[in-house]
């Protein structure tokens, strides 16, 4: 109906999701809100660059021009622009693909997350006692 049949996976929900990662060119996320977006931290994970809106945690992901591109919400040309740049450079794609994957292992490894949210509360702690 739009013609773009050939190109994008209308998948629904997936448990399998991984499959889903492994074939894609670049993750796009058109949220009106959110928090820190497990979908964009897994598309790092796999080298996949983002379009995202510019809200909530997405910003604290995403380094702009470096890892995929931030733009405001509700603007759709903003939008299918950094797309389009994206979906004809692979070059492009495969050098924020990785400046990604790198961030995502350096920054947020559920490890050094968790260790990082354990500091915070044993700081508490200690500042009731």
């Amino acid at each position: 109906m739009l013609g773009i049949d050939p190109y994008v996976v209308f998948a629904g929900y997936k448990k399998d999701i991984h499959r889903y990662y492994e074939i894609m060119d670049i993750s796009v996320l058109t949220s009106f809100s959110e928090g820190l977006s497990l979908t964009l931290l897994e598309s790092m994970g796999y080298g996949i660059p983002i379009v995202a809106t510019r809200v909530g945690g997405n910003p604290e992901l995403v380094v702009e021009g470096e890892t995929g591109y931030l733009v405001p919400v509700k603007d759709i040309q903003t939008l299918v622009d950094r797309i389009v740049t994206l979906l004809q450079d692979k070059e492009l794609r495969g050098r924020m693909g990785k400046e990604g994957c790198l961030r995502a292992e350096q920054k947020f490894r559920m490890r050094d997350v968790a260790n990082r949210y354990l500091d915070i509360y044993k700081g508490m702690l200690a500042e009731k006692s």
